[in-house]
């Protein structure tokens, strides 16, 4: 695995849980599969959306992952390896682009200041 997504997916899918059924997540957000408040065709997640299947849920992670890093990719002026993309796209997917655009992490990281943003 040398991709950023999958290896953001893999980081997402082994601490996030998966729930084919529409949940509500600890923040308070209606949320399904890994964590996804939308689905696919851009609708909210509700109590009343349907259930997904495993493959569905997988599939929406990857794609909202692919989005996400578009963003991320926006935000960051310096070089990063994948593993440290996937981490913050990881981060991206918990937190939100907002949260992420203003952190103290993207501005130390984009002044070089890698281990004190990594710290």
């Amino acid at each position: 695995m040398n991709d950023s997504i999958a290896l953001a997916a893999a980081l997402t899918c082994e601490f996030e849980g998966l729930s084919l059924r529409p949940y509500v997540c600890p923040a308070g957000y209606w949320t399904i599969g890994y964590g996804n408040r939308g689905l696919a065709d851009g609708t909210a997640v509700t109590s009343r959306t349907k259930p997904i299947t495993k493959q569905q849920a997988e599939d929406l992670l990857f794609s909202t992952l692919a989005g996400l890093r578009v963003k991320l990719r926006a935000l960051i002026n310096v070089r990063i390896t994948v593993n440290q993309e996937a981490a913050l796209l990881d981060w991206q997917f918990n937190l939100g682009t907002s949260a992420v655009a203003g952190s103290s992490l993207l501005r130390l990281l984009n002044s070089g200041q890698s281990i004190a943003a990594g710290e």
